[in-house]
């Protein structure tokens, strides 16, 4: 690396030559022949800096001419007198031909095609070249919902009249043995071993139980995102949420499963299946969806839509609820969390427990400020799951980051998603963002 002033340049030594690879980089580099080739580099840079050239890029452009390899300077020279004409080159006559009519013409050999010419863009339904102008192309887009920055969107508040709603979502699951995925707890070859297995079933035999209690004793409500597989594998634990009063929703039948790599027929199917399953439980359908890992297909939004849900927890892009267009209408995305989210924070990202309480604690505390000062109404999500944080050493910290929450309860509407769906939809039209009208 070489520093001078504000500039930065890092310079990759190479070996010009007979012996040297391709790009001029040395097929072998023994120690000996580094040093060396690192010696002339710092000789060269210096000389050229004492000749009187003072910016760094000045001094890196006479090195690297000094150390470019005899092809690339015979390529340059032959293009610098063909006038800048990329035809008249040997390279380009070599181009073309590789690419000349007889050749077209004749047998093409077996293999991977060479063919370039249009295809089409799923997104936005055109038809675009390969050699396509990147200064004035549009991106690729899901076209489900606009852009709407939040200073732009009308200000409204919640039913108690704070700007700050806190909802926390409990992940019901249940997981095959011994396939599917698996946990990036340990190496990969053990990802869905009996350890990892047992790991996740520590969940839904002590966790669970445990942040129930805690949940009790702190007069916290809760949702769940409930796995249908546990109506049989786990009884009593729909029985407990149903005694507590709190929401279900639907998230396939195991996490074993991702949800986004089905046909449309299979997830339609499995959509319709989980829907029936909590109606028949629970006596009535749920009105939210999260799906197994957060995989969508192209479609998964449609049909939930189609299914009768109205809202979806897979998309994690704003702050507040946000309408999302369907085929045949639209869905309200509420909001998710990717790091006050106790599996992708604690065994992902390997925060402790004492981070996570933190970044918990730093979220709401940050988030009240922010209403206070702009009126604009936000939505603090978390995301627990019992295999994670329903473990002793871990629920001690979680203690503490709602017993904070709880210091400020006038302050904030501690409430769950279903309940933030219903007042959604009695605001009127252009309150929220998103396609307008149903």
């Amino acid at each position: 690396i070489v520093t001078a002033g504000t500039e930065s340049v890092s310079l990759i030594a190479r070996r010009p030559g007979a012996a040297s690879g391709i790009f001029g980089f040395p097929r072998q580099a023994p120690q000996l022949q580094c040093d060396r080739r690192r010696s002339r580099r710092s000789r060269l840079l210096r000389e050229t800096r004492q000749s009187g050239a003072t910016p760094v890029s000045a001094c890196v452009v006479a090195v690297e001419r000094a150390m470019t390899p005899p092809w690339i300077i015979r390529h340059r020279r032959n293009r610098a007198l063909a006038g800048g004409n990329r035809a008249e080159t040997p390279m380009a006559a070599g181009r073309a031909r590789w690419h000349s009519p007889a050749r077209a013409a004749g047998p093409k050999r077996a293999g991977r095609s060479r063919d370039f010419g249009i295809h089409s863009s799923p997104c936005f339904g055109s038809e675009r070249t390969a050699k396509q102008d990147w200064n004035t192309a549009m991106l690729e887009s899901h076209n489900r919902y606009p852009y709407s920055s939040l200073p732009s969107r009308p200000r409204y508040h919640w039913p108690n009249g704070s700007r700050v709603a806190v909802y926390v979502a409990m992940n019901i699951e249940a997981f095959r043995f011994g396939t599917g995925k698996g946990a990036a707890i340990a190496p990969p070859d053990q990802s869905v071993s009996h350890s990892i297995y047992s790991w996740r079933d520590y969940g839904n035999r002590v966790g669970f139980w445990r942040l129930m209690d805690m949940f009790d004793d702190l007069d916290i409500p809760a949702e769940h995102q409930l796995n249908t597989a546990i109506y049989d594998s786990c009884p009593d634990i729909p029985a407990r949420i149903r005694e507590r009063g709190d929401e279900i929703l639907g998230h396939g039948h195991t996490n074993s499963d991702e949800q986004g790599g089905l046909s449309e027929e299979d997830e339609r199917r499995l959509i319709e299946t989980c829907t029936a399953t909590i109606a028949r439980n629970e006596g009535a359908p749920p009105a939210g969806w999260m799906s197994p890992w957060l995989s969508n297909s192209a479609v998964t939004m449609d049909l939930l839509q189609e299914a009768g849900y109205r809202y979806v927890m897979d998309w994690t892009m704003d702050d507040q609820p946000v309408w999302m267009a369907t085929r045949q209408g639209r869905i309200l995305a509420m909001p998710y969390p990717v790091e006050t989210n106790d599996n992708r924070g604690i065994t992902w990202y390997r925060y402790t427990s004492a981070d996570f309480t933190e970044m918990v604690i730093d979220a709401f505390d940050e988030m009240l400020e922010q209403s206070d000062r702009d009126g604009h109404p936000v939505v603090l999500p978390i995301s627990l799951h019992p295999f994670v944080v329903g473990r002793p050493y871990r629920i001690r910290e979680l203690r503490r980051a709602f017993v904070h929450i709880l210091n400020q309860r006038d302050r904030i509407w501690l409430t769950r998603p279903g309940d933030i769906c219903r007042h959604v939809e009695s605001l009127g039209d252009g309150v929220v963002p998103g396609p307008q009208g149903t």
